[in-house]
């Protein structure tokens, strides 16, 4: 039997590391509906805890044991409420509270802990030859264990449920690590706690529980809240791992480039660097990093000049050819019936589309780069062939309004021409 010293010990260190992990709980968890139900399952393993060791206290009466044991079958049940109700919240399973499993879940817990207190589960308390206390366990205790094992299962499912609907990555490994954990839990304290006792009817692995849901209650609350800064942390020691990130310049090159990224996220102001790395079998590669020289223009503004009318143009085009086509089959069918020897003129309106398509396919221009060569020469008289003036009307660079003027045949007419211009 344990001693009073190391009991006290125990409910001290287990009760104040409780109470701090409450309070950080609430102070650094965000979502309040998911800070209070954590702080309730912490809240609810106290429950359970506190009377599991006192229970070995020396000196208590046999009653009092009873009584003590009662309510740590209480607290347990309570437990896996809690849990469950911190399950389905964290998981964003809410339409979950109302199914008939939670319905079931509930009516069960509700129905063994009347049990419990009826005097079913445990019955008595008996001492053995060796001194040891040992619960008399009723009828009840076979309904406890499958519940238990029931309960877990369910908790599994929702944890399941939750990882397989979800999207989010970080909420993905959160499940994974934190309900995942807790789910491995609640079998362990399943056989630990109500397997072996009703198997061995001894119970000298069930104050291990203490340990093992205060060992929970810390990772939980560093995962719930530090959740995206470990999976970043995973994902890069991954990346370390691969192969060809062996090579030392391209760790060093990782290395600058992390470095040139919180110069940025400090100082607010962009860098011009350029980071190389090595790629097995040594592959060079290099990074450029620079600050954008002008403002980006805005979305609507991103379409080229003349893409409408150009657009136009073609779905002209199209129509015009798919009726010139539309005439030589009814031509060619005409042939084939031997009803005429001499194909029929085309009509005017036909001879008319298809001079204006010739005309739009001379040069070797398509229907968009006319509509823009027109519109570049319509600014360029409009400003007196000022490029500068022209290409800020424009929105282009004026190196760019230079190669399209060339691409165009575009010239900029002489003084001399120009005077001649003006005196005629």
């Amino acid at each position: 039997m344990m001693t009073l010293e190391i009991i006290a010990t125990w409910l001290l260190f287990a009760n104040c590391l409780g109470l701090v992990l409450v309070t950080l709980a609430i102070l650094r968890i965000q979502d309040s509906p998911l800070k209070y139900s954590f702080a309730a399952v912490i809240l609810s393993g106290l429950i359970y805890t506190n009377p599991l060791l006192a229970f070995w206290l020396p000196g208590l009466d046999i009653q009092v044991r009873l009584i003590l044991s009662r309510i740590v079958f209480t607290g347990v049940l309570t437990l896996a409420n809690a849990f469950v109700a911190f399950i389905v919240i964290f998981c964003r399973l809410q339409s979950e509270f109302k199914s008939l499993r939670f319905v079931a879940f509930q009516a069960s817990i509700l129905g063994l802990i009347a049990l419990v207190w009826a005097g079913f589960l445990p019955e008595g308390i008996y001492v053995r030859e060796s001194g040891e206390f040992a619960l008399n366990q009723g009828f009840a205790q076979r309904l406890f264990v499958g519940a238990s094992v029931l309960y877990a299962t369910y908790m599994a499912f929702l944890a399941w449920l939750g990882y397989t609907r979800t999207q989010e990555e970080v909420l993905q490994f959160q499940i994974r690590y934190l309900i995942g954990g807790g789910v491995v839990l609640a079998f362990v304290l399943t056989i630990s706690n109500a397997i072996l006792p009703y198997l061995t009817q001894r119970s000298f692995f069930a104050p291990v529980a203490m340990l093992e849901l205060t060992l929970y209650w810390c990772g939980a609350l560093v995962i719930l809240v530090q959740g995206p800064v470990l999976l970043l942390r995973q994902d890069f020691r991954r990346l370390l791992r691969d192969p060809a990130l062996r090579h030392q310049e391209t760790l060093y090159g990782l290395r600058s480039l992390l470095y040139a990224f919180g110069t940025v996220l400090k100082s607010g102001k962009p860098v011009d660097e350029t980071i190389r790395f090595t790629v097995p079998p040594d592959r060079r590669l290099a990074l450029r990093l620079a600050a954008a020289g002008e403002s980006q223009p805005a979305i609507s503004e991103s379409v080229p000049l003349g893409w409408y009318e150009g657009q136009m143009d073609e779905l002209q085009r199209i129509r015009a050819e798919n009726f010139r086509l539309s005439i030589a089959v009814e031509q060619g069918r005409q042939l084939l019936q031997n009803q005429s020897a001499t194909s029929a003129p085309a009509n005017e309106e036909m001879r008319a589309i298809e001079g204006t398509v010739m005309s739009e396919e001379s040069g070797g221009l398509s229907p968009l780069e006319i509509a823009e060569k027109a519109t570049i020469l319509n600014y360029l008289q409009k400003n007196r062939f000022n490029q500068a003036r022209t290409s800020r009307e424009l929105q282009i660079r004026p190196n760019t309004l230079i190669i399209k003027m060339r691409k165009f045949g575009i010239t900029r007419p002489t003084r001399s021409r120009s005077r001649k211009q003006q005196s005629d």
